[in-house]
């Protein structure tokens, strides 16, 4: 099972969560997309798809 992760919002901000993340040891910067406009103004979408590992 893939489970996804996906921020929204202008480009400062998904940048700064992505790099807060990164820090606090969660999830490396360079996992996520490129960032896509969604069509809306100043906003960008990324996304994460990691391996869901039942234990």
């Amino acid at each position: 099972e893939d489970i996804r992760l996906i921020i929204f919002g202008c480009l400062p901000c998904v940048r700064q969560e992505i790099h807060r993340l990164h820090a606090k040891g969660s999830i490396e910067a360079s996992a996520w997309s490129r960032p896509v406009s969604t069509g809306r103004p100043n906003e960008v979408m990324v996304i994460l798809v990691e391996r869901c590992r039942l234990d």
